[in-house]
């Protein structure tokens, strides 16, 4: 019997949101060892912007600059049709601040300085999140029709 397997993210596109040019450097670097794409951008409107514009549908925000700039990325996004999973960074990645992020509707969170292993973990699993539920909303728009014809005959 054949398993049937979700695709590997061979092009993940990542949006990193920080003011701290040092987690750029870092970032950048872990991206060039694959052939994932990471745009940039160094304030919460940037960010926006770019999300706007272009399907990303991972971003990766910063806790250390303002308090909130995450949040507002979760806030804004959310009423997008499949919006991008926000992994959360911070020196301080503590209890309060993942019971925060997962309150708000934030992704993960990382404790930067970064480990390479766990980035790329992170981003992966990110991906193929935002990938199964992309998938999930295929089918659902594929099946509505026949979902139409059935509740106008009462099969459902």
């Amino acid at each position: 019997m054949k398993r049937a397997t979700t695709p590997y993210p061979l092009n993940i596109s990542a949006l990193l949101m920080s003011p701290f040019e040092s987690d750029h450097v870092v970032l950048r670097q872990v991206f060039s060892h694959s052939n994932w794409s990471l745009r940039t951008a160094t304030d919460c409107e940037q960010a926006l912007e770019l999300l706007r514009e272009t399907n990303i549908p991972v971003v990766l925000c910063s806790a250390d600059s303002r308090l909130d700039s995450w949040k507002t990325i979760v806030r804004e996004t959310a009423s997008m049709e499949n919006p991008p999973r926000v992994i959360v960074f911070s020196r301080l990645a503590d209890e309060r601040l993942w019971g925060d992020v997962i309150h708000n509707g934030g992704y993960s969170l990382l404790e930067s300085p970064f480990d390479m292993r766990d980035i790329v973990t992170n981003v992966s699993l990110a991906w193929h999140s935002w990938y199964h539920e992309l998938r999930q909303g295929e089918d659902r728009r594929h099946r509505m029709p026949e979902l139409v014809r059935a509740a106008a005959v009462g099969g459902v």
